[in-house]
């Protein structure tokens, strides 16, 4: 196993991780502080109910999965990537959080998690490991944006 690959799996791993806990981080984190309306909670909290919450936990497994994988072997990375991939489009044909700033930052992160996801199979199948760490970037950057959203959840859901 060449260096390079090394940190980038041991990179891939942590961000992995990071950006589950991230997707599960709206149970528990503060809020923003511009109000929403009582309607605004309730149409949120029903996008949660009927598959908005099922989207987030599919993602937050994925995560974990391509974790565990990336230790592996790079067909197993790309695998997973792939994986991710077919699931951040899932997302992204799934309706739209009906609140504008929550979908607005759910839309970043998805965006940014499709190209890492290609970036990611794509470095991994062709032992392109700068591609590979490219990818690192943008799920760091999805990340943010998923925290994002993870908090604008929570003070939707529990006003």
């Amino acid at each position: 196993m060449p260096v390079a690959r090394g940190r980038t799996t041991r990179w891939l791993t942590a961000c992995g991780l990071t950006v589950a806990c991230a997707l599960l981080a709206a149970a528990c984190t503060a809020g923003s502080s511009a109000k929403p309306l009582p309607t605004t909670n309730t149409a949120v909290t029903q996008w949660m109910r009927t598959g908005g919450s099922t989207q987030i936990t599919t993602l937050a497994t994925d995560f974990s999965t391509l974790g565990t994988s990336a230790d592996t072997e790079d067909a197993s990375m790309a695998a997973g990537c792939r994986h991710l991939l077919i699931d951040v489009q899932a997302a992204q044909a799934f309706p739209a959080i009906p609140d504008a700033l929550t979908q607005q930052d759910w839309t970043t992160a998805l965006a940014l998690y499709s190209q890492a996801a290609t970036d990611c199979a794509t470095g991994a199948t062709t032992h392109n490991y700068t591609l590979v760490i490219q990818a690192s970037g943008e799920l760091n950057r999805g990340t943010a944006a998923i925290q994002s959203v993870a908090s604008r959840l929570h003070l939707l859901m529990h006003q």
